[in-house]
């Protein structure tokens, strides 16, 4: 398994096995962390803002109904936008 460090962001896990990843972030200030999944056509699969405060954060981002295949996910928080080629197992 590889975790992507990107910044102060990491992913886990990836490949994906129970249709949710984990968002390790430190911020600033206390922020929403805005979470998008697409397919590799652009579609939006499922989109969650979850609530990020200021310091180390560990949130979940769950997309229960989600195929097996590769997507990208996009994590935005404050200035920065992220964005993780994820594979679901």
């Amino acid at each position: 398994p590889m975790n992507i460090v990107t910044g102060d962001m990491s992913v886990y896990p990836n490949p994906v096995s129970d249709n949710s990843v984990h968002i390790a972030v430190t911020l600033e200030n206390n922020m929403d962390i805005a979470c998008s999944l697409y397919n590799l056509t652009g579609t939006v699969i499922q989109d969650k803002t979850l609530v990020g405060v200021q310091g180390f954060n560990d949130v979940q981002f769950k997309f229960p109904s989600v195929a097996p295949g590769i997507y990208l996910l996009k994590v935005q928080y404050g200035n920065e936008i992220v964005n993780t080629k994820i594979v679901v197992n």
